[in-house]
């Protein structure tokens, strides 16, 4: 069994667009597969010898220690390698190097941004877009520079027309998470039944018109990303508790189905009501509130904004021309 899984492992490494190699602790060759030799512009397998300095498998073996993310240009062509050493109890066994193409790795991101701005989901604005100088707004920048590299849920409460959709864009913008999707779903938009499709996704046959071969929710589409749920308290109490059980389980069940699909999502909430009088008149649950609103942003209407409306007078004039 084990000299079985031995080989399908290896064979499936065969069939990497990484390049792979392996050493033993005496400097032989484990194994290698065939894009090694063509990453590396060689031949033979024992021309690979040559390459262990640069690749790091020397200092690996020696060192016990792993080199991660390094850049090198070997033949011309700039590769990405990750060498890591291979133990067993306290011993170092053999290392193993993995090679990427780093022009390929660059092709790949601009397919991935390309698909995503085809489908809308990528963040349009940043917080240079948010404008004025008030006190308030730049307290609103800095809350949104101290909460977008977290992974908390955040909770965005302001008038209609503030930008809270804008502040969304911003925070994932600056997060980690900013080549990933963003995803947005106006929650009081929909009808509950529809609402629940669209954000969980549903199975062939889960309800009449369903589509052939089922659909992914928009959890799915956001996964690695964030989902911004717009004018949250229109969800309804049930659909409260499916948002709550995916916050703290961090997985999710299509419509209809029966199998349980892991995400990792960012929820940014949005609300122009009071989700504390919500709680109070019994039309919101608490526990998701508190689950929602770990980090409250607070955007502050025009009247408490001094000379920026002038600001964005003047902005919206330079936008539309000086016939504004």
């Amino acid at each position: 069994m084990e000299q079985t899984n031995r080989s399908n492992i290896q064979a499936m490494l065969h069939y990497s667009k990484e390049g792979v190699i392996c050493l033993s602790a005496q400097r032989d060759i484990v194994f290698h597969n065939a894009q090694a030799l063509k990453l590396l512009r060689v031949e033979a397998p024992h021309e690979l010898a040559r390459f262990f300095p640069p690749l790091f498998l020397d200092e690996v073996l020696e060192h016990s220690s792993p080199f991660i993310d390094r850049v090198v240009t070997i033949n011309g062509r700039q590769l990405l390698i990750n060498t890591f050493p291979l133990a067993m109890s306290s011993s170092t066994t053999g290392a193993v190097c993995f090679i990427h193409d780093v022009q390929n790795l660059q092709k790949i991101n601009r397919k991935i941004d390309t698909d995503l701005h085809s489908r809308g989901l990528v963040a349009n604005y940043t917080a240079r877009d948010i404008i004025g100088k008030s006190a308030s707004v730049v307290k609103l920048k800095e809350n949104i520079a101290r909460y977008a590299p977290t992974d908390i849920s955040v909770y965005i409460h302001g008038e209609t027309g503030t930008g809270k959709e804008l502040v969304a864009h911003a925070l994932h913008a600056a997060s980690k998470r900013a080549k990933q999707p963003f995803v947005v779903v106006n929650c009081a938009a929909l009808p509950d039944p529809l609402l629940e499709s669209e954000l969980f996704g549903y199975e062939e046959g889960a309800f009449t018109g369903a589509r052939k071969g089922g659909k992914p929710g928009l959890f799915e589409f956001a996964h690695k990303g964030t989902l911004f749920l717009d004018e949250v308290e229109g969800m309804s109490t049930a659909l409260q508790c499916k948002l709550l059980r995916v916050l703290q389980e961090r997985e999710i069940m299509r419509v209809g189905g029966t199998t349980i699909i892991p995400i990792d999502v960012r929820i940014v909430a949005a609300t122009n009501e009071s989700l504390e009088q919500k709680v109070a008149e019994g039309t919101f649950r608490r526990d998701l509130y508190s689950r929602l609103s770990t980090l409250p942003v607070e955007i502050p209407p025009l009247s408490a904004r001094g000379n920026d409306l002038f600001l964005i007078l003047a902005h919206f004039q330079q936008e539309l021309g000086t016939g504004f």
